[in-house]
């Protein structure tokens, strides 16, 4: 069986027909659908007899009290790429900064614009993490005397916007509200607009409280973008559902571009099920840092990996032996049932470096026996 790179995971359809699979390539809530929200699908399922809310009204108030952001800026979206695209739209940039490894869709959505992209690459000695403080005090210079020392400017000091995904998608690391909102000062004397994706930060204790810059959007700055995505934390990949937050003249904007009725019927009813399933919720935030300690023990008995240290529900892993590919390891592991990320694909990894999705601990050992089975399958 041959395993296409695909830019994303949770392809689990293209292998209907071959048995039962584990799909760790997709990062979903290991619990699953909530079954307040699959009685409400069932409950209201009539209705997709009828138009759905144009521009989603019941959930967006649902959305703004949940957060505590003003109705009027948010846009509710078919899946958070949506707004990527919406906004693209909207801006039209002419230069962007991105950082990789990170979200593919950021620059694929201005493909389709005049746009000339700028990829701040991460390092790998610092597993990867964002150098916060160039971007708020700049890269110290020292001179060539020794005697004083000059900063360069932020990376996006000459972009018209920038792109950031908190925690990383695939490496997972965290930047707080406080050295968000540093970045952003920093962002609004150059004129540069931040676009920070937040579409993981629901996993976290407290729904990422201490990490997310939707607070900074009551300083009514018109630089900022936040992206959240509905359909990982609550396990409804398949209906598509998120949102965005923005200055109510910048959500205005985006709203002239986006489609009557984006969002259909069933997702919204399910959207609003979710965020008033608070045991649900509850029971994740529990759950995943015990499922964390589980998959992290699993791979640490593996003498083939490394990994870097998970912050949400899933871990980025790199392969010890450079002779064997995470492509090939991908092609192994799907033989035998389990779906994993070839994350070679994204900006700055080689082909070295695979994603694993954090799910129950009978799962994650599951995976990893297969993980153990595909590897010694290919010679090792």
């Amino acid at each position: 069986m041959r395993v296409e790179k695909f830019t994303h995971g949770g392809q689990i359809h293209r292998f209907n027909g071959k048995g039962p699979l584990l799909d760790f390539s997709a990062n979903i809530n290991p619990l699953g659908l909530s079954q307040k929200v699959e009685e409400a699908i069932r409950e209201h399922l009539g209705e997709i007899a009828h138009y759905p809310e144009p521009y989603s009204e019941t959930l967006r108030g649902v959305i703004s009290s949940h957060y505590g952001v003003d109705g009027k800026s948010i846009l509710v979206s078919n899946g958070a790429v949506e707004s990527l695209y919406l906004l693209a739209q909207v801006k039209r940039p002419k230069n962007a900064l991105i950082t990789g490894p990170t979200f593919s869709e950021y620059e694929k959505s201005l493909s389709t614009l005049d746009c000339e992209i700028e990829t701040l690459l991460l390092k790998e000695e610092d597993e990867f993490s964002l150098p916060v403080q160039d971007l708020y005090l700049g890269s110290p210079l020292q001179s060539s005397n020794g005697d004083e020392c000059f900063f360069e400017p932020p990376p996006f000091w000459d972009k018209e916007i920038a792109y950031f995904c908190n925690p990383n998608n695939p490496v997972g690391k965290l930047v707080t509200t406080s050295e968000w909102k540093k970045i952003l000062t920093e962002a609004e004397g150059y004129g540069t607009f931040l676009v920070i994706d937040e579409s993981f930060l629901d996993f976290l204790p407290h729904g990422g409280e201490g990490y997310s810059a939707l607070p900074l959007l009551k300083t009514g700055t018109k630089n900022l973008l936040v992206l959240r995505s509905l359909t990982k934390f609550f396990a409804y990949p398949g209906i598509r559902l998120g949102f965005s937050a923005a200055h109510p003249d910048v959500v205005s904007k985006m709203q002239q571009k986006v489609d009557c009725w984006n969002v259909n019927r069933l997702a919204q009813v399910a959207g609003v099920a979710g965020f008033l399933d608070k045991e649900y919720q509850d029971k994740t935030r529990t759950m995943l840092p015990i499922w964390q300690e589980s998959m992290k023990g699993l791979l640490r008995n593996c003498n083939f990996v490394t990994f870097v240290e998970p912050t949400v529900n899933f871990i980025l892993c790199k392969l010890r032996n450079g002779n064997i590919t995470s492509s090939q390891l991908a092609e192994a592991t799907a033989e035998r049932g389990l779906l994993i990320r070839d994350a070679s694909n994204f900006s700055g990894l080689d082909s070295h470096w695979f994603r694993l999705a954090i799910r129950t601990e009978e799962e994650n050992k599951k995976a990893i026996t297969i993980l153990k089975e595909a590897w010694s399958s290919l010679g090792e």
